[in-house]
Parts: C-alpha cells; sequence; structure tokens
C-alpha cells in the first residue's frame, strides 16, 4: 500500500470514529473526503447501494426521487448503485479514494426484506427475477407481537416482502451480493433489521424457525477477519443479544437513548459510572452512538432537537473508551464539521487504549481522563462549574492543561491547573473542555 495521506487516522475502524454519511451521494462524499479525514473521522457508513424501488406519485414530494426510506426497499441483491446515491462506478471510485486516505467505507445493508412496490412478488418486474419466487419468502404476514421471536424473525415490517433466510438459495444470493460490494472495496457492513433474522443460538436454540443464515452467509464473505460488521439489533422484549454477538457487533440503543434522555433532560446524574447500567453489553462488542437516522428521522423520544444538545452528546461519547462509535450527519446542520467534534476525534485517535477515568461531577457536568495526560469535561448547565475539595481528585498529572477545542467563545481560552491528584480552576456554563498533553 503507498503512502496514506493521513498516517494518523487509526487503521481499525473500531478503534476510530464513524461518520454516518445518511442519504450522502457518493459523489458528494468523495468531494468531501479530505475534509473529513481532517475532522478525524477514520470510517464512513454509507447508506444502502443496492438498486431500490421507484417512488409511489404520492412520495415526490418535496424530492423527486422520494423519501429515505425508499433506501430501504431493495428490488435487487445484483445490481449495485441507485438513483438517490449514484451508479455502481461512483462507488468504486469513492472506496478506492478513500482508501487512498486511510478511510474504510462500511456499506449498510438490507438482507432481511424487500421492497412493497404494491405488486405481489410473482409479478413484479421491478424485482429481479430470482426474486420473483414466492417460495423464497415467510408467509405469516406482518409483525403483530414484539414479544414473540417467531414473529420478530419471521414476520413482515410493515408490508415489506420477508425473506426466507433459511433458504440456502437466498443465503448464496446474499453472500454474492456481499462479495461484489467487497470487490468494488467496501470494508464492512452495518446489517439494517439484523435482529429480524433468525438465529439458531440461545433464544432461538431448537426452535421451529432457527437457522443457521448467519454462519452460513459470514462464511463465505472474503477477507472476512478484514471486515468490520455491526448488526442493527435493538434492546426491546425479545432481544437475543448473545446470539447475535457470536457474529459481529451490535448495536449499543438503549446507551443512545439513555445519553438522549441525560443531556436534551440535563441531568447527568442518569450516566451514573458504570456502562453495564446504561447498556448491558460488552464494550468491545458494541457499537455506541447518539442517534441513528431512524431516530432522527422519525423524531424518536427521546429526541435531542438542540444543535448544542447533539455536540455537548457526541463529545461526551466520543471521549470514552473501549466501544466503536458513532457520529450521524443530519441534513440540516453537518455537526461532523463543527471545530468541537473535530477537536475530540482528534483527542479519541491519540488516546486510543488510554484508561478512562469517568466521573459524573455534577448534575449538568462529567468528567473523563484518559491516561494521566488527557481529559474532556463537559458542562452543559447554565451555571458554571468550580473545583473544589469534594469534586477535584484526579488521577492527571500535576501541570496546566489548555481547552484545545475553539468554537464561538464566550470566555478567554479556559486552563485548569492540576497539582498534588487535585484539580484547581473552573469550566464555565455551557462548555467543552478538551486537553491532551499525551
Amino acid at each position: 500500500m503507498s503512502e496514506l495521506k493521513y498516517p494518523s487516522l487509526p487503521r481499525r475502524v473500531e478503534e476510530g470514529v464513524m461518520l454516518h454519511c445518511h442519504t450522502w451521494p457518493f459523489k458528494l462524499i468523495e468531494q468531501n473526503l479530505d475534509k473529513i479525514a481532517g475532522a478525524g473521522f477514520n470510517s464512513i457508513q454509507v447508506s444502502p447501494i443496492q438498486k431500490i424501488r421507484k417512488p409511489f406519485s404520492s412520495e415526490v414530494n418535496p424530492l423527486p426521487t422520494g423519501p429515505w426510506y425508499l433506501l430501504y426497499q431493495p428490488v435487487s441483491f445484483k445490481r449495485i448503485g441507485n438513483y438517490k446515491l449514484g451508479a455502481q462506478a461512483k462507488f468504486k471510485s469513492l472506496c478506492a479514494a478513500a482508501h487512498e486516505r486511510g478511510i474504510k467505507i462500511i456499506v449498510d445493508v438490507v438482507l432481511n426484506h424487500i421492497a412493497d412496490t404494491g405488486v405481489h412478488v410473482e409479478k413484479d418486474e421491478q424485482l429481479d427475477k430470482d426474486l420473483q419466487d414466492r417460495d423464497l419468502y415467510h408467509n405469516i404476514g406482518t409483525i403483530t407481537d414484539y414479544n414473540i421471536g417467531r414473529e420478530i424473525t419471521q414476520g413482515m415490517i410493515y408490508t415489506l416482502p420477508d425473506l426466507m433466510t433459511q433458504n440456502q438459495i437466498v443465503q448464496d444470493m446474499h453472500a454474492n451480493f456481499l462479495n461484489k460490494c467487497i470487490d468494488l472495496g467496501a470494508d464492512g457492513f452495518r446489517f439494517d433489521a439484523a435482529k429480524h433474522i433468525e438465529t439458531d443460538t440461545h433464544e432461538d436454540s431448537d426452535k421451529g424457525y432457527s437457522g443457521d443464515y448467519w454462519t452460513d452467509v459470514l462464511n463465505q464473505l472474503k477477507d472476512r477477519d478484514k471486515l468490520y460488521l455491526v448488526g442493527e439489533v435493538l434492546h426491546g422484549n425479545y432481544y437475543n443479544p448473545e446470539a447475535y454477538m457470536e457474529h459481529f457487533d451490535i448495536t449499543a440503543s438503549s446507551f443512545a437513548q439513555k445519553l438522549r434522555d441525560a443531556f436534551s433532560k440535563k441531568n447527568l446524574w442518569c450516566i451514573g459510572e458504570d456502562w453495564d447500567t446504561l447498556n448491558g453489553l460488552p464494550k468491545d462488542k458494541s457499537l455506541a452512538y447518539i442517534e441513528n437516522h431512524d431516530d432522527y428521522e422519525h423524531r424518536q423520544v427521546p429526541y435531542l432537537d438542540k444543535y448544542e444538545d447533539r455536540i455537548a452528546a457526541n463529545v461526551y461519547l466520543i471521549a470514552r473508551n473501549g466501544f466503536a462509535t458513532r457520529v450521524l450527519d443530519r441534513y440540516e446542520d453537518d455537526i461532523w464539521d463543527d471545530p468541537r467534534i473535530k477537536a475530540i476525534n482528534h483527542f479519541h485517535n491519540a488516546v486510543i487504549g488510554l484508561e478512562e477515568n469517568h466521573t459524573v461531577l455534577s448534575q449538568t457536568t462529567v468528567k473523563i481522563e484518559r491516561g494521566k495526560k488527557a481529559v474532556v469535561i463537559v458542562n452543559i448547565g447554565k451555571d458554571d462549574f468550580y473545583f473544589n475539595e469534594s469534586n477535584d481528585k484526579t488521577n492527571l498529572e500535576d501541570g496546566t492543561y489548555t481547552d484545545n477545542s475553539f468554537y464561538k467563545k464566550k470566555y478567554p481560552q479556559i486552563t485548569i491547573e492540576v497539582k498534588d491528584n487535585r484539580l484547581i480552576g473552573r469550566i464555565p456554563s455551557k462548555s467543552i473542555f478538551i486537553a491532551n498533553q499525551t
């Protein structure tokens, strides 16, 4: 491999920070690769690249290409590229350009179901011929009870035909599609609706609907040990996370919900000190985020509507250690390009593997130390935060620590002192402090 343009980016996806370019066309992502790499992101999640159904006439406003959710309604597992993101050649070009900069491309893929075009699959001319066989689909109807494993894994999400993923024809079709993506440059996959595809262990063990889909498909992948794989396995009454973690990382959705709740309600006490109270998953098998595209598009409650709240929450998340991390780009604000996100990304990349000391200092202030020379403090309150005898203990080495996150400063550049394992100074209201002396 030739010398990378951005050698400081972590080589492994899970060690760095991923940018979720929700609905970005391939061309737009490629045009911004230098800015994205310069902002410290080492991977990009692209929206589904499969051929998708045509929009109904009722769906063409305000966009003539239809709403975002059409990207999650594929009509092919052979054809790559669609009218919302761009052609296959553009995807291949994006991957090559990203690799020159040390950025990995993670593809969001829809394997559980196909599009609902309003036509029975046997007569649906939008579908590839090999998808027009009724025997390739489950037939129990729409999911009505999300407490029942059989319904979740065999039933339809709304009216989307659910593929019979126990069928070897379906499994081979999917493996061939994923390998085609790899040949074009994909470095990994995010499996949409992964919980809706059955397993054959743990809660699915010895069930009439259990199957070897994940084992069979993933064992067919080229260079599997070099790929980053993560499944959308949302927390719920029927969960079965252990089965999916045998195959890939899974989404820390309950962690995201509780962080949105904490930052929107200005009550960081509910974060606590223990990862397990928030998530219940092993850190090294988790993809953590503040919001995913569904949370944003559906305005999930709790919902971080304010930009500054999302900045603070993402800075907190990225400062932490031990799990893969992803930032969603919304249409309206390009949070990824904010100087504070850039600063925390570079902090994150510089302290990989350093021990974490996580402390909630007050209802509105939290501190994350990494090793002996790096610290992030987030104050989301209306008042300044002062260190005193009750909250000033630290593992940091003695010295002066200076904030390096510059954005619309109300105050002079913040500094804090460390002396004899105690912090001295204040963090202004609604401020973020990021300092690294490593």
